[in-house]
């Protein structure tokens, strides 16, 4: 069993996928965990500012929009550095 494998197995893109790359591109790290289902990214705290999102990774159609609605607009957010 290769790398592969055991990533997809646990829902996890590997560290070679190009998704994980521009992530780590763009300047934000993963945990340990790696890119999951609840994959968790960082930036490095500077001073005593601390950057973190916790993404859901749901399949598509999970969110059934007869029950969910239509999702917000989202503004976007400059963050210095």
């Amino acid at each position: 069993m290769n790398h592969v494998d055991v990533a997809q197995r646990a829902q996890r893109l590997p560290e070679d996928h190009p998704a994980v790359k521009a992530l780590l591109r763009s300047k934000w790290l993963l945990t340990k965990r790696g890119f999951g289902p609840w994959a968790r990214i960082y930036r490095k705290a500077v001073g005593g500012d601390r950057r973190c999102v916790q993404l859901a990774i749901l399949p598509w159609g999970a969110l059934d929009p007869r029950y969910w609605g239509r999702p917000p607009t989202c503004r976007r957010r400059s963050w210095p550095g």
